[in-house]
């Protein structure tokens, strides 16, 4: 299971899911519908589906080593 499955199983389960991506810390967390990605300074990014926000993560990092916790 790579880590987008990983990404997907877990906002299934639950409203908030943290990740670490090249050692950074986020926390992704569902509301209506919609994503709201944030860094441990506060960083925020909006998305309007989980599509949306693997698309973008994809495109911001080139072979990220990337963990869902």
């Amino acid at each position: 299971m790579d880590w987008i499955e990983q990404l997907q199983e877990h906002l299934q389960a639950s409203a908030t899911v943290q990740l670490s991506i090249d050692g950074q810390i986020w926390t992704v967390e569902q509301q209506n519908g919609s994503y709201r990605f944030t860094n441990r300074l506060g960083r925020q990014e909006h998305f309007r589906s989980e599509e949306e926000l693997i698309s973008a993560l994809q495109s911001w990092y080139e072979n990220p080593v990337t963990v869902v916790l």
